[in-house]
């Protein structure tokens, strides 16, 4: 009976067995699926914040990919700009060198021109801006040769200022000083400049005479001379000629040997009558001029013949023309010099020919 027990409970518990074994089991699966369950929900709620965080983000990356191109944009147009400036600014600050160049080439150009006077080297300098060629067709309108003579040379020079230029007072310009500016009235013109105005004053026309006679005579025989006093100074021109010397003063209508060159103006009345009136050449326009010997009316007078002599005896001659004091200047491409006395000029220019 105890065996029959033992074995009918052996055969319940391996009945059983399989079943709590099953429960058992369903048991852990219940359990892992709610532990399944809990981290499906967790990453669910993860994943619909990263959804969220991506969308936002993707709107921001959106945002921003137009806010870069139009800063992209922008900065492609600031660099064109930038480019363009910089390119100006290059530009202006090579215009502004060129302006301060030729500034202070046009204020050295005033002080020499306006000042030219004062010094040996601003007179050397006013000198070596002469352009030679500039006088050209004024020598073909001469139609002189350089074998004519010298008397032929100095006329035909002579003749052409007087009936081609005339007396033109400087005006007042600004020279800019160190620290200030000076008004100054004699502004020094070079011979194309001379020409261009029809005229000038003493040191224009000289200037102008020296770079004609210098054409017909050569280098070496022809020098701006200036006498001056204690106000005023004056320029006219030296030659040296085969037969002597000469001097030339077209502003002042002087020529060694000429007592007076003037300008004969003649009319005929109804009756027959002719009336005779001299003035100065230097005081009439140039094409009025021609226009007046053209018709008849005016021919040029010399009153006196051109002459060569000693280098003194033309000197004291013109000084006396004048009434002034001294010779003070010799110049030419050579170089300019000033003296303090005539005495001083005559013994240099006789040891220097």
């Amino acid at each position: 009976m105890k065996k029959a027990l033992i074995l009918i409970a052996l055969v319940v518990v391996a009945s059983i067995a399989p079943s709590l074994y099953l429960y058992s089991v369903l048991l852990t699966i219940a359990s892992e699926y709610r532990a399944l369950k809990n981290e499906y929900e967790r990453l669910s709620l993860e994943y619909a914040n990263l959804t969220s965080k991506y969308t936002s983000l993707r709107t921001n990356y959106t945002d921003l990919r137009i806010r870069y191109s139009t800063l992209k944009f922008n900065y492609t147009e600031l660099k064109h700009k930038l480019s363009n400036l910089t390119e100006r600014l290059l530009f202006l600050m090579k215009k502004y060198e060129d302006l301060e160049s030729k500034y202070t080439g046009v204020e050295r150009v005033l002080k020499v021109r306006a000042l030219g006077h004062t010094t040996e080297e601003m007179v050397e300098t006013v000198i070596s801006a002469i352009d030679p060629s500039s006088v050209e067709y004024v020598i073909d309108e001469l139609g002189i040769s350089e074998r004519a003579s010298d008397t032929s040379k100095v006329k035909a020079v002579m003749d052409w200022i007087m009936l081609n230029t005339m007396y033109i007072p400087d005006p007042f310009i600004p020279v800019p000083l160190a620290d200030s500016i000076s008004w100054e009235e004699n502004y020094i013109t070079l011979p194309n400049e001379t020409l261009a105005r029809d005229g000038g004053d003493c040191e224009d026309l000289a200037i102008l005479a020296y770079t004609l006679l210098q054409k017909l005579f050569g280098e070496g025989r022809v020098w701006i001379i200036a006498w001056r006093n204690e106000l005023v100074s004056h320029w006219g021109v030296l030659v040296k000629g085969r037969e002597g010397w000469c001097i030339v003063d077209p502003a002042g209508q002087y020529v060694s040997g000429v007592k007076e060159i003037s300008l004969r103006l003649s009319m005929v009345d109804t009756r027959g009558r002719e009336y005779i009136v001299w003035i100065s050449p230097m005081d009439v326009e140039p094409d009025l001029k021609a226009w007046l010997i053209t018709k008849g009316f005016a021919r040029l007078e010399y009153k006196g013949r051109i002459g060569f002599g000693t280098l003194e005896g033309v000197v004291r001659s013109w000084l006396k023309y004048w009434g002034e004091e001294w010779v003070y200047m010799i110049a030419s491409d050579e170089g300019a010099k000033f003296f303090g006395s005539t005495e001083e000029f005559l013994d240099f220019v006789t040891r220097k020919s």
